[in-house]
């Protein structure tokens, strides 16, 4: 089922690609379950290298977390320099620095050598506020930026259409459409002995040697196996534990190219909201994130599209909007994402997870550690990034409050109410809840509300037309089939559906 999640700008600006479920048995050096940005960088590595390898994506390359990112290539990421040398120090602050200096230059370096088209735009970073109160933390950000070389400098005004106290900016960063360079590097993995494969999900991921990946209609054997699919779908490591989903939603308006700001720009002041510009014609399209909420606990969240956009009106004057979409990343709990092996019993099996809405940049660096890693070559943060180390329960310093609801409980009654393009979740009996909805054409689909990773409820997106679990974000069409993880078996369906 298709389903009626709105797609992003960056999707609709790309054919989807067309590559072969996987069928029978297949043997490879290493098997990269994820189709984003982090899989498909380590894939390409590994392949230049010489390795035979398998990427391996549940539905399409680089229109899940990678194609609806805000894409944002810089090693700006908001107030975190400051609280890295506060926390770990300046030798592991410098490291994050490198890294994700490293990785924008690599992304920049493909689309050069690669003459990819994928509207890659150097631009400058902004972190602002406009709270006198919150001046002394972005002059403390920029110190810390400063003293790791990075290309620092502060300001106490911009190019928006609205006043500021204080901005740090990051010169020479970039921006592009992260689903064109996705589709572009997935084009190379293919062929002389390596394979891309959709509409695969991985059911299983067996470590061994070698390891044994499971989908549902073949196997792929291969010594070491990468699972960079948002949040793990594998149990080793337990990373439900150790990140919690963070989801937000954005829109897309055009606007005049002599009223749109040049650079790209992150608030600090909550509701927290994120904007750049793209290429749009003969104008340019405002692209705004709005503020991050938790899955699954908002009753409405349509009323998120409607108050970002009731934002970008009053600021940027603009009337039109041509797009909106939703995605999720995963915090970890000390702002560093897990990259390296899943456990420390793990042999062969690798993850890259934990990004704090930094995937771009984050999902780059953790392919090349990946890379590093399975090639046997030291990488300087990789020590860092371990996958393995246990992040202390109050180390979240700095990241944006998430808005929290409190969903509906299960209505009493019968789904026979549901009018077309409704839903919800109803008590049936003794029996577990049951998600209801009725679809545009009157048909009724009816499917466990219990997530099939670990049994939360799921509740109705009533924006995105999802059922979202409310407690490690999977996600799920209104069919019950899976959208991403970390579960990988669909809600199953409930007696009395499809009247």
């Amino acid at each position: 089922m298709n389903g009626s999640r709105p797609d992003s700008f960056w999707n609709a600006q790309v054919a989807e690609t067309a590559y072969p479920r996987i069928e029978g048995d297949h043997t490879v050096d290493v098997a990269v379950v994820g189709g984003g940005i982090a899989g498909i960088t380590a894939a390409t590595l590994l392949k230049l290298s010489g390795k035979r390898v398998a990427l391996v994506e549940a539905r399409r390359v680089g229109r899940q977390v990678t194609g609806r990112s805000n894409a944002k290539i810089t090693s700006q990421h908001s107030l975190i320099y400051a609280d890295l040398i506060e926390r770990l120090g300046e030798d592991a602050a410098q490291l994050y620095a490198d890294a994700n200096q490293a990785a924008l230059e690599r992304i920049a370096a493909w689309v050069a050598e690669r003459e990819i088209e994928c509207a890659f735009e150097r631009r400058p970073a902004y972190c602002f506020t406009q709270a006198p109160g919150r001046r002394a933390r972005v002059e403390a950000e920029f110190e810390a930026a400063i003293r790791l070389g990075l290309p620092a400098s502060l300001h106490g005004e911009s190019d928006l259409p609205y006043p500021i106290v204080a901005a740090i900016r990051f010169d020479d960063q970039a921006q592009f459409n992260p689903t064109a360079y996705a589709r572009a590097l997935a084009e190379r993995i293919d062929g002389d002995g390596s394979h891309v494969f959709e509409r695969s999900r991985a059911l299983e991921v067996e470590d061994g040697e070698p390891c044994t990946l499971r989908s549902e209609r073949g196997a792929l054997r291969a010594r070491d196996v990468i699972v960079a699919t948002n949040l793990p779908v594998i149990p080793q490591g337990e990373f439900h534990k150790k990140a919690s989903p963070r989801a937000h939603v954005v829109v897309a308006a055009p606007i005049d190219p002599q009223a749109a700001p040049a650079g790209m720009y992150l608030s600090i002041d909550p509701p927290t909201h994120s904007l750049r510009t793209a290429p749009y014609g003969e104008r340019r399209l405002l692209i705004a994130v709005g503020e991050s909420f938790a899955p699954g606990t908002i009753t409405d969240t349509r009323a998120l599209y409607d108050e970002l956009k009731a934002f970008v009106r009053d600021r940027f004057g603009v009337e039109r909007f041509v797009a909106e979409w939703s995605n999720m990343d995963y915090d970890s709990r000390d702002r560093l994402p897990f990259v390296g092996r899943a456990s420390r019993d793990s042999a062969h099996l690798w993850v890259a997870t934990g990004f704090c809405s930094w995937g771009i940049s984050g999902g780059t660096a953790a392919g090349m550690v990946l890379a590093d890693a399975i090639l046997g070559r030291a990488n300087p943060w990789a020590e860092l990034f371990d996958a393995t180390r246990t992040p202390g329960e109050a180390e979240n310093q700095g990241q944006p409050p998430l808005r929290r609801g409190q969903p509906p409980a299960p209505r009493e009654g019968s789904w026979d109410e549901l009018r077309p393009g409704q839903a919800a979740v109803f008590e049936h009996g003794d029996d577990d809840p049951v998600a209801a909805h009725r679809d545009a054409e009157g048909k009724l689909h009816l499917v466990s509300a219990h997530c099939t990773h670990l049994g939360c409820h799921v509740h109705w997106n009533n924006a995105d037309g999802t059922w979202d679990c409310e407690c490690h974000g999977s996600t799920f069409e209104p069919d019950g089939s899976v959208i991403h993880g970390p579960a990988v078996d669909p809600l199953p369906p409930q007696r009395g559906g499809g009247s």
